[in-house]
């Protein structure tokens, strides 16, 4: 119940968002104050005077706009101002309020919409002048860790969401290992299990946090205050961070093009990651959910995994790497001739898909499944990720099984995901 309240809450919050275009928004104030704000962390990281990674971003990915929107549990709709950036978003949700106040900027609780956003509707931008267009949307697949294309998505993450945590007193100052697998399962990942960053410390909201990320979210360095360099705590850790939302858990990331171990851990307003394998300033970073999050709003093709080709659905051919393919073949099994000489219709079906890496020279058997029996129409065929740079791994899969004659096309329709070369899918849902 508590799952399904927090999944509606952020349904409401995210209709009607509707974002205005630059010129009609007067807002030389909220510019002035989020560059205030940007300026207290990252000006002396992008003049190199700062040594750690970005909070903000170097430099705003859209101006400033304004975002109409309803808030949870009322029916009027409010307005605030927001930029976006690489790595959050900036909110002026009372501009009346006292500006002299931190929390007259707040940071967007953008990794918690995209974890857990299902299927709504929400305006979105047209071209200037145009009428808004209120479409469908639906889960975030954009990769939250590592390459874009790659696992894991916002939406493999949704099964790790706990607000407030589960209490774990035999985990406590206990290293972190347990790693996230592509089929959502976890396993036991104890290769840094030596590490001291990676034990496992009290912190809010009664989840486990590791070492790294309580030092990173403490730490202190250069800011920026009333114009002048000063030592201090950089972060507000509520403020920034806001309340650790997932357990911290271990998984195997593109990152750069190499598969590497990453410790990551959801919060609410950032995601942050520790990779042993980085510099020790950049060990921990910040996921780029600004980005991210602007993405999933404007742009439909990012509330959708794969591509659905109606031409040719038993063969994919994977866009980054062309030698790599994939075909699939389908035996069906009819019922005997119905009375009245009506021809025989399909019942179940046995299916085995294939994978190529040589451009179809030679192949090997990957995965074999079957569906029915009672199919009166059936459906097996491969789709290809929405994204262009989505590792060759990455296959989808679509089946149907139509129990009625008269059953419309779409009756049925399932949807399974594989990251690793069809070798195991998961369910992902409804077409």
């Amino acid at each position: 119940m508590n799952t399904w309240y927090t999944r509606m809450s952020i349904l409401v919050l995210c209709l009607g968002v509707l974002l205005l275009p630059p010129s009609l928004v007067a807002a030389p104030d909220a510019a002035a104050v989020f560059q205030q704000r940007w300026r207290r962390h990252d000006q002396l990281v992008a003049t190199g005077q700062a040594d750690r990674s970005w909070t903000w971003g170097p430099a705003p990915l859209t101006d400033v706009l304004t975002e109409r929107y309803t808030v949870a549990g009322e029916f009027a709709e409010d307005e605030r101002q927001v930029q976006y950036f690489d790595k959050g978003r900036m909110e002026i949700n009372d501009p009346a309020g006292d500006v002299s106040d931190l929390w007259y900027v707040t940071s967007g609780r953008l990794p918690v919409d995209l974890m857990l956003a299902e299927t709504g509707r929400r305006d979105r931008p047209t071209a200037p002048g145009a009428e808004t267009l209120t479409q469908q949307w639906t889960d975030a697949y954009i990769t939250a860790i590592g390459d874009p294309g790659n696992f894991p998505t916002y939406l493999d993450l949704q099964p790790l969401y706990q607000s407030p945590g589960q209490p774990r007193p035999e985990r406590l100052n206990q290293p972190a290992t347990e790693l996230l697998e592509p089929d959502l399962g976890i396993s036991r990942f104890a290769d840094y299990a030596g590490d001291p960053a990676t034990i496992l410390r009290p912190g809010r909201n009664e989840q486990l946090v590791p070492q790294a990320f309580l030092d990173f979210m403490q730490q202190q360095g250069l800011v920026l205050r009333d114009g002048r360099s000063v030592y201090a705590q950089v972060y507000d850790p509520l403020y920034i961070f806001g309340l650790p939302v997932t357990p911290a858990v271990w998984v195997r990331a593109q990152v750069g093009g190499v598969t590497q171990p990453v410790l990551f851990q959801v919060f609410e307003r950032r995601v942050l990651t520790y990779n042993p394998a980085n510099p020790p300033a950049f060990r921990v970073e910040m996921g780029n959910v600004g980005a991210h999050y602007y993405d999933w709003l404007t742009n439909p093709d990012s509330a959708r995994e794969f591509y659905y080709n109606p031409e040719d659905g038993t063969r994919m051919v994977a866009t980054r790497n062309p030698n790599v393919i994939y075909t699939v073949e389908v035996d069906v099994q009819k019922i005997a001739p119905l009375p009245g000489n009506l021809p025989t219709v399909p019942d179940a079906a046995e299916y085995r898909i294939y994978r190529s890496q040589d451009g179809g020279q030679t192949r090997e058997l990957r995965y074999s499944g079957a569906i029915g029996p009672g199919c009166r129409w059936l459906l097996v065929e491969l789709m290809r990720p929405r994204d262009p740079q989505a590792h060759p791994d990455r296959v989808g899969l679509m089946t149907g099984c139509a129990q009625s004659p008269s059953a419309s096309r779409g009756s049925g329709l399932q949807v399974y995901s594989s990251y690793d070369g069809a070798q195991s899918f998961f369910y992902r849902g409804g077409a």
